[in-house]
């Protein structure tokens, strides 16, 4: 599987994992077929945007392993929750929570 097959991936299931659990998730980087670039993240950091009620929170999908969580967490402390959920090849999920300048894990892999 290719590298954007497998990204793709990681954001539908991330996305599902997250409506079921009632948020509703807007992707903000729609890639362009034709476009000198890969997609850009939203702030330099989001692939999506989640609201539920009036609860906002900004999305980072990955697969196999995290991004730093140094900008993540301090961007909880200027501007509220994130969240990045890491996709790990034939295991499930590991999702963590950055709120308040600080992050918080939930393991979800077999």
């Amino acid at each position: 599987m290719n590298s954007t097959r497998k990204g793709n991936r990681t954001v539908r299931q991330g996305t599902a994992w997250l409506s079921e659990k009632g948020w509703r998730v807007g992707q903000v980087d729609r890639p362009k077929r034709f476009a000198r670039k890969g997609a850009v993240d939203l702030f330099g950091l989001f692939d999506a945007i989640a609201v539920k009620g009036k609860q906002t929170l900004f999305v980072q999908f990955t697969t196999n392993r995290p991004h730093t969580h140094k900008d993540y967490i301090n961007w909880s402390l200027d501007h509220g929750p994130a969240i990045q959920i890491v996709w790990y090849d034939r295991k499930g999920f590991k999702i963590f929570w950055y709120m308040d300048g600080n992050k918080t894990v939930e393991d979800l892999r077999k």
